[in-house]
């Protein structure tokens, strides 16, 4: 093979080119097979709405074909907005897609514009433009729906994890309730302070919770060691309170009942 090295040093003129796209090209194939009237029809009602004043029959035209089209390119090749509107202008098969042989004094639509017609479409019509679309391909034979397979390997398993850090608050949470409810019923028998300062103990849980993700390690666990403590020590007096229910006349003279004197001696376990 020989090498050439012409038009190394010539400069490119600006001209026209004419390129050739077949029938048989897959966009345009696609474009022939949309029923675009009833896609069309799914848009209409958001499109109107959301037309300043209300006043959708008056003022420019907004060619719902371009924009459709382009919004459908957009989501097959995901693209950017302004991506797109390169690809509108340079494209010849985007342009046909689009419709630039089919709508009078056809233009490819401005970033800008491509963004507010996407945002003008709510969420449920974008889903119905997505499920008419399955729906076309499972009638032209490119789909089977009674075999599905679905894919969530990215989706976050949607799940709380037990951990320290987690049930810590709901422990102290736990805690508080019962205060609360002896504070309420038998005051003057309790000693004088107790109390679970819930605020403080969210506070330092967020501040644990809310650590950068590149913190050190060594840096997670002096503020956990600095939770632990403090949960400690606010859940110290009632642990000391629970361990006096051992005796069988102190849930009498306070007016509990035995069940609730079991449930809380249970979720409230000591704290080492």
């Amino acid at each position: 093979m020989t090498i050439s090295l012409e038009g190394a040093s010539a400069k490119v003129d600006a001209g026209s080119v004419s390129v050739s796209i077949s029938e048989n090209h897959p966009l345009i194939a696609l474009a022939n097979s949309l029923p675009w009237e009833t896609l069309m029809d799914l848009c209409a009602e958001d499109l109107k709405k959301t037309t300043k004043k209300g006043c959708w029959w008056t003022g420019r035209k907004l060619q719902v074909r371009i924009h459709l089209a382009a919004y459908f390119l957009q989501k097959l090749h995901n693209l950017t907005d302004r991506q797109l509107e390169y690809g509108l202008k340079d494209n010849a098969a985007f342009q046909l897609f689009c419709g630039s042989t089919i709508i009078p004094k056809w233009h490819a639509p401005d970033h800008t514009k491509i963004e507010e017609f996407r945002s003008r479409l709510s969420a449920d019509t974008q889903r119905s433009l997505a499920n008419s679309l399955a729906q076309l391909g499972v009638h032209c034979g490119y789909g089977d729906p009674s075999q599905t397979d679905i894919d969530s390997t990215v989706q976050e398993a949607n799940m709380a994890y037990p951990s320290d850090a987690t049930l810590l608050p709901k422990l102290c949470s736990g805690a508080k309730k019962l205060v609360d409810y002896l504070m309420k019923h038998a005051k003057d028998r309790l000693p004088e302070g107790l109390k679970v300062d819930m605020k403080k103990v969210k506070e330092k849980a967020r501040s644990y919770f809310f650590l950068p993700k590149n913190a050190p390690v060594e840096k997670r666990r002096e503020v956990f060691r600095d939770f632990f403590t403090m949960v400690k020590q606010e859940m110290r007096p009632v642990v000391d309170l629970c361990t006096l229910w051992n005796q069988p006349h102190l849930p009498r003279c306070l007016g509990m009942s035995e069940g609730l004197t079991i449930r809380s001696k249970t979720r409230l376990g000591a704290i080492s």
